[in-house]
């Protein structure tokens, strides 16, 4: 599994990958609090990518449009 949180960074435009690292969503769940709270980044949301699995693109909420 891999653990990618988006957001937005202070003064940043539009939504960008902001960290990869994480190895569990709770680990991903407390960098997106520090993320927050400590360098004030906006619209965060955490993606979860299993890459033993493969996606359904007929799902729309899968694609980032």
């Amino acid at each position: 599994m891999e653990y990618i949180i988006w957001g937005k960074s202070p003064k940043a435009p539009h939504e960008q990958v902001l960290h990869t690292l994480s190895t569990s969503k709770e680990a991903a769940e407390k960098v997106m609090k520090r993320l927050e709270y400590v360098y004030y980044c906006t619209d965060l949301r955490l993606q979860i990518l299993d890459l033993n699995e493969k996606p359904d693109f007929s799902n729309p909420e899968l694609l980032n449009i």
